[in-house]
């Protein structure tokens, strides 16, 4: 896995899940099938079934919910609850539900999970956000250790920590970035006179 591909996992089995349930539903609403298709329509919700954990809680870990609150008819009655449109995609017919909720909410799953990769990838390549979780470190092991991060972050002594950092970190940024451009120690001392 490539380090800028973060989310690719959650987005490949989201859209794979759609694309089968799209053709079994398909398949399902044949009247008559061949063989071949009844075979693939059975093996469709074979793996359906064995891939619905995995993607439920992909699209509830990208905060979409899988249910909707059901009301039945006044007239018919009964319970109203929250009905889970993974668990129930068999029968969703039962509840006066198109498919096309489910397949709307797997595709905000998939976009949600594209927004992710895209943050994460400005994040990841932005020289600011390494050098605000390098600073971090030591807050981080005293945190370990079972001290306060924050009370310690917020001291005196966590402040000129981070700001002596920040301007040690900075530069030895720029003294990299001048030197990969061929910029040597000497030039940069002339500059300075």
């Amino acid at each position: 896995m490539k380090i800028l591909d973060r989310f690719d996992p959650e987005i490949q089995e989201i859209t794979e899940f759609k694309q089968m349930l799209r053709r079994f539903v398909f398949l399902q609403r044949q009247e008559r099938l061949p063989l071949a298709e009844h075979e693939e329509k059975r093996q469709l919700r074979e793996n359906l079934n064995l891939k619905v954990p995995v993607v439920s809680r992909y699209v509830r870990n990208c905060g979409v919910s899988t249910s909707i609150f059901y009301t039945p008819p006044p007239i018919i009655g009964g319970m109203a609850g929250n009905v889970d449109l993974l668990a129930n995609m068999y029968n969703l017919d039962q509840y006066d539900v198109s498919e096309e909720v489910l397949f709307d909410m797997l595709d905000k799953g998939i976009g949600t999970y594209r927004l992710f990769q895209k943050e994460y990838k400005e994040r990841i390549i932005n020289p600011f956000y390494w050098v605000g979780r390098i600073i971090k470190v030591p807050f981080q092991i005293a945190k370990f250790a079972g001290f306060d991060p924050g009370k310690l972050e917020m001291s005196l002594f966590g402040k000129l920590y981070k700001l002596i950092a920040a301007l040690i970190i900075l530069l030895a940024s720029i003294v990299t970035i001048l030197q990969f451009c061929n910029v040597k120690v000497d030039d940069i001392r002339m500059l300075i006179r």
